[in-house]
This record gives structure tokens, C-alpha cells and sequence, in this order.
């Protein structure tokens, strides 16, 4: 029986800088850890840690698992459809390592694809969790940034009027 090993172009690069750290945090069961761990994320890429900045990431590293998940399910099916046993994939683990796992049978493969697609639902659900999160810390930057913007228009204003009051 031959082993079907895949093909190295079929599977796109998900490892963007960062990303499969970030990724890993998706299964931290602690929001200090994955907090911090975004952080530490955030100044190995050179941005500020804001809020705004960490909701950015780990949307982005629940979007690299999803797309990870998306490419696992599609292999798994391929296999099933090849009918052909024992056979080889590759699968993105709990921690968003690649892993080369080998199925035996169909059975198998229906299991491994059936807890691939709960894992993207999951997935899918704390992405749109992650959404709302990234709006509403852009809406408090924007709302901090409007109130810096009117203080300082308040200051010019009042230094223009004392200006104006030492000329006449």
C-alpha cells in the first residue's frame, strides 16, 4: 500500500511573523496569559500595545487558525474521497503546529474531519466574538482621540482670545 504524502504547493504559508505564537493563544485557557502573550506579540512586531492593537492580533490569529482548519478539512476530504488506507495528512494541532498524522481507515478520517470542523466552528464563534471587541476598543480610541482633539481646539481658542485681549 503506497502512502500518500501531500503536496507541498497545495498547502499555503500561514506563517506570517507571529502568527503561529499568536495562534497558540486561541487555547489559553487565562485571559492574563493571552493578554500579556499579545503584548509581548505587539512588541515583537513593533506596535503599541493598546487594546485596539492586541483585539487586531489575536482576530488576526483566530483568522490564521480558521484559514489552518479550512485547508486541514479540505486534505481530509481529499483522503476520504482517494479511498486509500493508510494515508497520510498533514493537520494543525491545538497548540497551531502542523502535524503529520497517519489514518488507517475512513472511519478514522471521518472522526479526524468531524473534530476539524467542530474546531473551526469554534473558531468561527470566537472570531466574531473578537470583532466586536476590535469595534469597540476603535471606538474608544476614536472617542479618546476626539477629546484630545477638542482640549487642544480649547486651548488654541483660549490662547487666540488672550492674544486678541492683549492687542486691543
Amino acid at each position: 500500500m503506497a502512502l500518500r504524502k501531500p503536496a507541498p504547493a497545495f498547502r499555503p504559508s500561514i506563517r506570517n511573523a507571529g502568527s503561529l505564537d499568536a495562534r497558540a493563544l486561541v487555547g489559553s485557557k487565562t485571559a492574563s496569559r493571552r493578554r500579556s502573550a499579545m503584548i509581548t506579540v505587539a512588541a515583537e512586531k513593533g506596535l503599541p500595545a493598546t487594546s485596539a492593537t492586541s483585539a487586531a492580533i489575536m482576530l488576526q490569529s483566530t483568522n490564521d487558525l480558521k484559514l489552518a482548519l479550512r485547508m486541514d478539512i479540505l486534505e481530509v476530504q481529499e483522503a476520504i474521497a482517494e479511498d486509500v488506507w493508510p494515508t497520510e495528512v498533514t493537520v494543525t494541532n491545538a497548540e497551531g503546529k502542523e502535524v503529520l498524522v497517519t489514518l488507517t481507515s475512513r472511519d478514522e478520517a471521518q472522526n479526524l474531519l468531524e473534530t476539524l470542523e467542530q474546531r473551526l466552528n469554534q473558531a468561527s464563534d470566537l472570531s466574531q466574538q473578537q470583532q466586536l471587541a476590535l469595534q469597540d476598543a476603535q471606538s474608544q480610541q476614536a472617542q479618546a482621540m476626539q477629546t484630545i482633539s477638542n482640549i487642544m481646539k480649547n486651548q488654541h481658542d483660549t490662547l487666540k482670545a488672550i492674544i486678541q485681549n492683549l492687542r486691543a
